[in-house]
């Protein structure tokens, strides 16, 4: 049986872990700081090209599973294009719908959506994001199929990330004719609750108390009552373990469709997966250390052990194979150390196509600021395995492989890929990596 440890936790290290098992490996995660995926705003974005950031006509906008195809005809060093070769036979799309259903097999609130239609989701500044697949506490909000509806925003005062004064002018100047005859905004006091500075995951938290919410209820009883609404837009805090159940049975007790926006930071939709997909990787048999990777030792062109830190006690951990889903700056996985660098291996960074090395970060930026950022996708390149390469274009590492939004050619963050490209490369690397 072969051993492969996963450095990171995030999106892509939890495919890499299950592709990895699925594979007979025995699998160990090496799980720090939460990174990226801890801030997401509920969306599962998989692709939006260039093209289609500019359709106006939602009807009009490709599926997802063609802007996986769009977007390796744009840009022939996206990771998509090098993971094409990878997935053999399968095209990305269908391995992708492969690997949602893996992970949906074991999340206890699966993503939902599909490649065949993306989905319009409401921000809490009042834009609108596409996207392909959403947890299921914002799902429910798609705009694509509304016509005619009457939307009310509710929002809970002291809740500051979630200013529904500004969302409601902006919505109603962002969406198409015809979504909603009405859109109008309130605010509703929960007893019980502060009424001033309160935090998104302490609310969470609280909705996930029976009396909370019903305290909730009571208060949005005579709201729905007096507008009418056919739906209603709440903040993304309805609880957290329990979230897609508490958006449900309001929308069963208030009669009318409710759903939640998509999150900005700070994000309890991030807190949730993250939680979700720890709690997945926990239920899969897999080895779970806690710990920062401190000291990788490679010999021979070999990694074969790593030193593990935690709370200032440090452990050896022997490796027989390794990926690496350290992801770029928020998890720590690319610093400056005279040059940019990945953080643990030294490997050199990348950025279009170039090693990005001392350079001037403001040399990496656009004057449009609207326009594709080259800082933003700076990352490591790979062989055609996803092995990490130096300057010259050699593997560094025999055994060590690549996932995530460390990889460069990308922006990870406002691309519209970000999480397609952590399932599709983790799951690819650590399906290498157990072989």
């Amino acid at each position: 049986m072969s051993q492969v440890t996963i450095i990171g936790s995030g999106t892509a290290g939890v495919a890499a872990a299950l592709a990895a098992k699925q594979g007979g490996a025995e699998v160990t995660v090496i799980a720090g700081r939460p990174g990226a995926t801890a801030l997401v705003s509920g969306a599962w974005d998989i692709a939006l090209s260039q093209r289609s950031r500019w359709i106006t006509d939602w009807q009009a906008h490709p599926s997802p599973r063609e802007e996986i195809v769009q977007l390796i005809a744009e840009n022939s060093l996206h990771p998509y294009a090098r993971l094409r070769s990878l997935a053999g036979d399968t095209d990305l799309a269908t391995l992708l719908e492969e690997v949602l259903q893996q992970l949906a097999t074991g999340l206890s609130h699966p993503p939902i959506g599909s490649l065949e239609k993306g989905q319009v989701l409401i921000t809490p500044l009042g834009s609108v994001k596409w996207t392909a697949f959403a947890d299921p506490a914002q799902g429910a909000g798609n705009l694509l199929p509304i016509r005619g509806g009457k939307l009310l925003v509710v929002g809970i005062p002291g809740l500051a990330t979630f200013p529904i004064s500004l969302l409601t002018s902006v919505l109603g100047q962002v969406l198409p004719a015809g979504v909603f005859d009405q859109i109008q905004n309130a605010w509703v006091e929960i007893e019980g609750l502060p009424q001033h500075s309160l935090s998104p995951f302490a609310l969470a938290e609280r909705l996930e108390e029976e009396a909370t919410l019903v305290a909730l209820i009571k208060a949005l009883q005579p709201l729905v009552q007096r507008e009418a609404p056919t739906h209603l837009l709440l903040p993304p805090v309805i609880g957290i373990d329990q979230a897609p159940e508490r958006i449900a049975r309001l929308s069963r007790e208030l009669k009318v469709s409710c759903f939640e926006s998509l999150a900005t930071v700070p994000s309890v939709p991030g807190l949730r997966r993250h939680r979700a997909l720890t709690q997945l990787l926990a239920n899969s048999g897999v080895i779970i250390k806690s710990g920062k990777v401190v000291d990788p030792r490679c010999e021979g062109g070999r990694v074969c052990e790593l030193v593990i830190e935690e709370n200032g006690k440090q452990e050896t951990l022997p490796v027989e194979r390794v990926v690496l889903t350290t992801g770029r700056f928020l998890a720590g996985g690319i610093k400056r150390d005279g040059e940019m660098v990945e953080s643990l291996f030294g490997l050199p960074v990348f950025c279009r196509g170039e090693v990005v090395g001392d350079r001037f970060v403001g040399k990496m930026t656009e004057r449009d600021y609207l326009a594709d950022q080259p800082l933003f996708s700076m990352g490591v390149e790979t062989d055609v395995v996803l092995r990490p390469v130096n300057r010259w274009g050699e593997v560094e590492f025999k055994n060590l492989h690549a996932a995530g939004s460390l990889l460069g050619g990308y922006n990870a963050a406002a691309g519209g890929d970000g999480s397609g490209v952590a399932l599709l490369s983790g799951w690819l690397a650590g399906k290498k990596a157990a072989e």
